[in-house]
């Protein structure tokens, strides 16, 4: 029987990805993936091309987003799937994402710069969204401030630089970011699928997943890289939610696992795996 891959889970260069979310579709194609969904961080932007290719490679997709939010003082991230794309309400949470995007960047920018003594170019912000370590990495090896041999020894070097002011950026950003419950809300009256991604990453509790499941959850990543999934599948059975699958899939430099897809295993018949009503 042949195994079954989704990937519910993917990022492109219009949050913090390294492929564009056409090299996402075929890359999942020449996989043998049989659903994928592109959820960039806080944006929308790369949807249309990610449809648009997914229709002419007769790939099946979903598409969505996956929201940066607070729950008990802390970060949590909801993704949403199949969302109105012109819902007012998605429309003002995405503005929002935008500024705090930009003052975020500026900070990466400078911390970056003061390190490094070097100007970065300001197209490298505009044109690919969030500043990623990966991305200056890259940037400075196209200009040719890094050599091709020391570009692995760099980026861990970058990396490194990122860590410890992201600590505080995101403490100090974190009381402007909207309640998890919220964006829940949010994603159900826009007539979307919301659904708390990698909860053992983010330490969420049976409470917590309680609060969001009233204000209208419909399903948990259970399947995720490093996860243990049988604590999730217990609380999704205990609360009929769906259960979703994914890479978190950024690129092959910027997260261990390099191959888009997630296989899934065996699993009890009465579960139900969210796919956007699409066939397995």
């Amino acid at each position: 029987m042949q195994k079954k891959q989704i990937d519910l889970h993917i990022h492109s260069i219009y949050s913090d990805g390294l492929l564009t979310p056409a090299q996402i579709v075929n890359q999942a194609k020449e996989n043998d993936v049989q659903v994928i969904a592109l959820t960039d961080h806080n944006t929308i932007d790369g949807i249309a091309e990610f449809l648009a290719e997914a229709k002419q490679q007769k790939i099946s997709v979903v598409y969505g987003i996956e929201f940066t939010c607070q729950m008990n003082g802390r970060g949590l991230h909801i993704l949403g799937y199949n969302f109105d794309l012109k819902n007012q309400y998605i429309l003002e949470v995405i503005a929002n994402y935008k500024k705090l995007q930009d003052l975020h960047n500026s900070q990466r920018l400078m911390n970056f710069e003061e390190r490094y003594d070097k100007t970065v170019d300001q197209n490298l912000i505009s044109k690919n969204g969030t500043l990623t370590p990966i991305r200056l990495a890259y940037h400075l090896k196209e200009i040719g401030q890094i050599s091709a041999e020391d570009f692995p020894t760099k980026i861990r070097g970058i990396y490194e630089l990122f860590e410890n002011p992201n600590k505080s950026i995101k403490k100090e950003y974190l009381p402007h970011l909207p309640l998890a419950v919220d964006a829940v809300q949010i994603i159900r009256e826009a007539d979307g699928f919301p659904v708390l991604a990698h909860p053992q990453s983010m330490d969420v509790t049976f409470p917590e997943l309680l609060r969001l499941y009233a204000r209208g959850l419909k399903g948990i990543e259970v399947f995720y890289p490093g996860q243990n999934p049988q604590l999730y599948l217990q609380w999704a059975k205990k609360l009929n939610l769906a259960i979703t699958a994914g890479t978190d899939y950024h690129g092959v430099l910027d997260r261990n696992e390099q191959i888009i897809g997630y296989t899934l295993p065996e699993i009890d018949e009465d579960i139900y795996i969210y796919t956007g009503d699409i066939g397995l």
